[in-house]
């Protein structure tokens, strides 16, 4: 009898150690949704006086439009998945994700030294014209395409027609 009240007894301990240990490691934490995280993200950026207005696309998917005109289509499923490896980092995350749009409309010193080839399939293509993207491409095969992207080391963009036009490059 004696024995059986230890067995419990101990088996009760380590139950609630375990407990205690994930509750003083965050591990217990209440996590966003992937809707809450989007929604904390437009919150974030409700201020920001370049941005007209947030287009909910997808889950983590969003348009903003800048009062300029322009469109930057945001994909939040990276950011989503490091705020679930460290939640506490939310403000931070979200913070960093959110400077992209800021310095979107930042003049580009030298644009033609961080123009880059990427490599995207015909149904990437259809994607980014059923969203009326403006894009340089060239044709490689009947499937890929080679599409020229502006790296600012923070994001990166599509090449406009405009902008390849205004480099005068061929």
């Amino acid at each position: 009898m004696f024995t059986l009240i230890i067995k419990r007894l101990t088996s009760l301990i380590l139950f609630l150690s375990i407990i205690i240990f994930f509750s003083n490691t965050g591990i217990s934490q209440t996590l966003l949704s992937k809707e809450e995280f989007l929604n904390s993200f437009i919150e974030m950026n409700k201020t920001n006086t370049i941005i007209k207005t947030f287009t909910i696309i997808d889950t983590l998917s969003l348009d903003i439009k800048m009062i300029d005109g322009g469109i930057i289509h945001s994909n939040l499923l990276n950011a989503y998945n490091e705020y679930k490896s460290a939640p506490q980092e939310i403000n931070e995350i979200l913070s960093r994700y959110s400077s992209v749009i800021s310095n979107v409309n930042k003049p580009k010193t030298n644009i033609s030294d961080n123009i880059l080839p990427v490599i995207k399939s015909k149904s990437f293509l259809g994607d980014l014209a059923n969203k009326n993207a403006s894009f340089i491409t060239k044709k490689i095969n009947e499937e890929l395409y080679v599409v020229y992207i502006i790296d600012d080391s923070l994001s990166y963009a599509s090449l406009s027609e405009k902008q390849f036009s205004s480099l005068n490059i061929s």
